[in-house]
């Protein structure tokens, strides 16, 4: 169990992964496994600037994707958006916290996370021992024969949580940028640090302070109860249910308003409404005055034997 006052002062539920604008379809769930698809690079204007098919100094395209679970992830890209992806195309490869994507020599380096713009304005108040927990939109697929993949037609689209990063360090670019480069040079935020303001790269620790056996940062192998936000009998993914923690008066979570008026459920124990159509990608909510609810939340989440582990 998750002793409460190990709970971090801040949470934050972080969209990422495709969605209906940067990759325009779910990322899959293969036999119980969530696969979070990377985005394609979306820095723009650094693609112009290079000219046609070139990407920025140290990214990948989906095709340099070469281990095993790096090919299929840019077969699922690829396929499940009818080639709409190319595997030449660049790839953003952020939250950085599978390192079986990274390039080789880049493997052994610390699992890391960067938000620039707006979005990272909204990050500001986050110091080390905060929690990132990365969500996206997911959905049910099958491989109906070898190496083809496609989505099940009588599946739900669902949000769930699919990994997560304490922050151990938090790298302010580019006044930090000597100390990013040392040990995310790859990482795209460092590679094009100028081009945002503010920029930020927060780094993870070894291991959970709150629950030790798991990776400072890392992914959930196996798709399970305590991950799903979208309310499971609803076919909006949009229309989550939380815990009932979430509708007292004094919880506020950014871009979630009126979270007080959600519906409760009949056994009281979560709360039921539209989430995810507001805008934004950083949810955030202080855990002070609810970090015994909060424990057991998270306990749900960190089902022992569905994460990766330090």
């Amino acid at each position: 169990m998750i002793r409460a006052e190990l709970v971090p002062e801040r949470i934050v539920l972080s969209r990422k992964g495709f969605d209906s604008a940067a990759g325009g379809c779910a990322s899959p769930i293969l036999d119980g496994e969530m696969i979070s698809l990377p985005i394609p690079e979306h820095n723009s204007s650094r693609r112009v600037a290079l000219g046609n098919g070139c990407c920025p100094e140290k990214h990948l395209t989906y095709h340099d994707l070469t281990s095993t679970q790096g090919k299929k992830v840019a077969e699922l890209a690829t396929q499940l958006t009818k080639r709409k992806i190319k595997a030449t195309d660049c790839v953003h490869l952020d939250p950085d916290i599978r390192p079986e994507l990274r390039a080789v020599n880049n493997r052994n380096l610390p699992l890391t996370f960067g938000q620039d713009s707006g979005s990272q304005t909204e990050l500001k108040d986050l110091q080390e021992g905060d929690l990132f927990l990365f969500f996206g939109w997911f959905r049910d697929a099958c491989e109906f024969s070898p190496g083809s993949f496609r989505f099940a037609a009588d599946r739900p689209d669902v949000h769930a949580i699919w990994g997560w990063l304490q922050i151990a360090e938090r790298l302010d670019l580019p006044s930090k940028l000597a100390r990013a480069k040392e040990i995310a040079g790859h990482h795209p935020h460092v590679s094009y640090p100028a081009d945002k303001n503010p920029n930020c790269l927060y780094v993870a620790g070894e291991t959970l302070s709150f629950f030790p056996k798991y990776a400072g940062a890392g992914v959930f192998s196996k798709f399970h109860d305590g991950l799903p936000l979208s309310d499971r009998q609803e076919t909006r993914r949009s229309y989550w249910r939380l815990p009932a923690f979430f509708k007292n008066e004094s919880m506020h979570v950014t871009h979630i308003p009126h979270l007080s008026e959600w519906n409760l459920s009949d056994d009281r124990e979560s709360i039921l409404g539209r989430a995810a159509y507001c805008p934004g990608q950083e949810f955030v909510f202080e855990t002070k005055g609810y970090k015994t609810e909060i424990a057991k939340w998270l306990d749900g989440i960190f089902a022992e034997g569905n994460g990766v582990f330090s």
